[in-house]
């Protein structure tokens, strides 16, 4: 491939839009199955793009994951993860790279973990935080008036909370409208001349699950009222330290209230997207619309996404529109990772990334793979670090054994291997048991010790396993900031 730039404002240089759905897992999706349909507005996109059926997330949850999706690597081999939530400066970025070849890059989201001091928002021009946007005046005067009255800095710290509190309580839902509004403004009065990349992580599908009222309830059991709605627990730990509020009554309110979520974001990807077609860009711009990871509704006896790698968070949606090259309404059912996006913006530019300081990317083009030319010995997914902090704040004496350890699995159209670095394995046939509730790793050992070998052969093509929890010892532990864990706390990380 050239390193020469390509030309700006030409057929060449299409626009880079990716919406990201944070928690959207795809079988919540009517384009791949679901009924009652909670998503008409990408459900119509879908029949204009390629879609994806078997996009498999190389993580289970944000850091990871977007990590991924702008460096091309795996999780192991960019290294960012709970333990150590900075990416690597060393590491190229998608924007980085983009924004070196002429294009206006622009970030937008709520999300804690996508922010400068993870590194995360590195090579875009403007990164908004709608978090920190939402509190800089009510903070800055209260920080103020605080200082001018001598308060102690606890005192600083509860109302900071109050505040924070106070915001969330206001807002309809997690951002989507005033992404929206900014998005709309930045596209009236950029430099359309040059070629843009823009990302948003939409965060209505992560708990818990906001949405304006008439979306919030649309979903619920025939009977459910909000009364009876606000006795449900949202937040995953609870589940861990008492699995007996997992009833079947509490599992179907929140897989509505998460449905109810998703109809909401629907809407917001459709104005977004509506947006795009009335300025007459859309079919100049490779639009791709998928999630960093899904979510546990119940699955597995857990809510939310931590402490496993099954499908129910690794099997997300991918939607990819640009009529140029993905054929409008075609299903692609080969597997497919995030790790693919570079790859395929580097075809689409007919220009390389630089490259990695160490490994290599392995990821395929998408358009290849849409043409059945490109494909993998399955998929990787990885969790290198589970979130203990989550649980030990609020019980700090609760036995986490049995989910203090990290987890990879190996995924090919028929079998899944899963393994835990305290040295469990599990083995399902995903063609016949797709909610992965059969473990067959004693009936099969012989496929158990197979996909072993292929997951080793895997991780030696990738730079080797550096990975401490792997030799069964603590991950060194990078300490997060005062800052960085107001922000995390405020939605529920810790």
């Amino acid at each position: 491939m050239s390193h020469h730039p390509p030309r700006r404002g030409s057929p060449a240089t299409p626009n880079v839009v990716v919406l990201l759905l944070d928690c959207a897992r795809a079988d919540h999706f009517g384009c791949y199955g679901h009924t009652p349909p909670a998503t008409p507005n990408i459900d119509r996109i879908a029949t204009e793009s390629a879609l994806f059926e078997q996009a498999i997330s190389p993580s289970i949850w944000t850091l990871e994951s977007v990590a991924s999706l702008f460096t091309g690597l795996y999780p192991t081999q960019h290294g960012a993860h709970y333990g150590a939530p900075t990416l690597d400066p060393a590491l190229p970025t998608l924007a980085a790279w983009l924004r070196d070849l002429g294009y206006e890059t622009r970030s937008a989201t709520r999300n804690p973990w996508i922010v400068p001091e993870t590194g995360m928002t590195r090579g875009f021009d403007a990164a908004l935080d709608l978090r920190a946007a939402a509190r800089l005046g009510p903070l800055t005067r209260l920080a103020r008036r605080s200082l001018a009255a001598g308060l102690p800095l606890g005192s600083l710290r509860a109302l900071w909370r109050k505040i924070n509190a106070e915001i969330e309580e206001r807002m309809d839902d997690a951002g989507a409208a005033q992404i929206n509004q900014s998005t709309a403004s930045w596209l009236a009065t950029r430099d359309s001349s040059r070629p843009f990349f823009l990302f948003i992580d939409y965060m209505e599908s992560h708990g818990p699950y906001k949405a304006p009222p008439a979306d919030r309830m649309r979903f619920l059991p025939r009977g459910v009222d909000s009364g009876r709605v606000s006795r449900v627990p949202l937040q995953s730990w609870v589940y861990h330290m008492d699995p007996t509020l997992l009833t079947p009554a509490n599992t179907a309110i929140i897989d509505a209230l998460y449905s109810g979520a998703l109809r909401y974001l629907d809407r917001m990807v459709g104005e977004l997207v509506e947006l795009l077609r009335m300025r007459g860009i859309l079919d100049d711009t490779l639009l791709v619309i998928s999630a960093d990871h899904g979510e546990n509704l119940g699955n597995h006896g857990m809510v939310g996404h931590n402490y496993c790698v099954y499908d129910s968070l690794a099997h997300v949606p991918l939607i990819c529109r640009y009529p140029r090259v993905f054929e409008p309404g075609s299903r692609v059912a080969g597997t497919v990772q995030n790790i693919d996006l570079l790859p395929t913006i580097e075809a689409l530019l007919g220009t390389s990334a630089p490259a990695p300081p160490a490994g290599a990317r392995s990821g395929i083009s998408l358009h290849r793979a849409a043409r059945g030319d490109g494909r993998r010995d399955g998929a990787l997914i990885e969790y290198l670090e589970p979130n203990l902090d989550l649980i030990r704040t609020r019980f700090p004496h609760a036995d986490l054994s049995s989910i203090d350890c990290a987890w990879r699995a190996l995924r090919d159209e028929r079998w899944k291997l899963v393994l835990a670095s305290d040295g469990r394995a599990e083995l399902y046939d995903i063609e016949q048991d797709s909610g992965e509730t059969n473990d067959l790793s004693a009936i099969h050992p012989a496929i158990v010790e197979a996909m072993c070998r292929r997951l080793d052969e895997r991780l030696d093509e990738l730079g080797g396993d550096t990975q401490e929890r792997w030799s069964r010892q603590a991950a060194e532990r990078s300490d997060l900031s005062a800052q960085m864990r107001e922000r995390l706390a405020a939605f529920g990380y810790l």
